[in-house]
């Protein structure tokens, strides 16, 4: 699916980035999961649709980018078979990405005043995010992997992702925690969704 292109939230997620180490931009490999980063972004800008952006918000709708950059390069599925000791060398070092980018990104939260009470909620989202690319390395591991364990896997990684932009758009918009809380489930659904008609297509 084609979503349209979000230049100022493209152009800020290319700020943040830029401001990385050298080191880590090296590992970065900022085109892979660029269908998923289309529609995450298209949803914060509906979302806030009608306003200016401001730099608070653009940088609000870029954080989770750094969880969605730190989980596509270290892939939750692998063949041992397929592995050259190169390649073995590159996902040990893209190993200690995850935490560092999670650590970005929840830098980046205090930095752009999210209210105390959705702080800890976000927290305890990426973390979840992390134990969820670890299932998922399990069920590639023991070769297990049934529907009900692909539907849960999208919700826990694809959804997750979209619904955190969903909820950083709502947040900057408005106070109410219901209303937060129901444009984090439907960004999930959709995303989840679109995934399964990518996946199909």
């Amino acid at each position: 699916m084609k979503f349209p292109h979000h230049e100022e939230l493209t152009e800020g997620l290319g700020t943040l980035v830029g401001q990385l180490p050298p080191l880590i931009k090296e590992l970065l490999d900022p085109s892979v999961d660029a269908t998923d980063r289309d529609l995450r972004l298209h949803l914060f800008a509906l979302l806030t649709t009608g306003r200016e952006l401001t730099m608070d918000q653009v940088q609000a709708a870029c954080l989770p980018e750094f969880l969605a950059l730190g989980m596509s390069m270290n892939p939750a599925s692998f063949d041992p078979s397929q592995t050259t000791p190169g390649d073995l060398a590159q996902q040990k070092a893209r190993t200690y990405l995850f935490p560092y980018l999670m650590n970005r990104y929840l830098a980046g939260l205090r930095l752009i005043n999210t209210p105390a009470t959705l702080l800890s909620e976000f927290e305890v989202d990426a973390g979840d995010l992390a134990i969820a690319q670890l299932q998922r390395l399990q069920y590639n591991y023991n070769a297990h992997f049934k529907v009900a364990n692909y539907l849960a896997d999208l919700k826990a990684r694809t959804g997750l992702l979209a619904s955190l932009t969903a909820r950083h758009a709502m947040t900057s918009v408005t106070k109410s925690a219901e209303v937060i809380g129901l444009a984090g489930q439907i960004g999930q659904s959709l995303a989840v969704a679109a995934h399964i008609i990518d996946e199909c297509d």
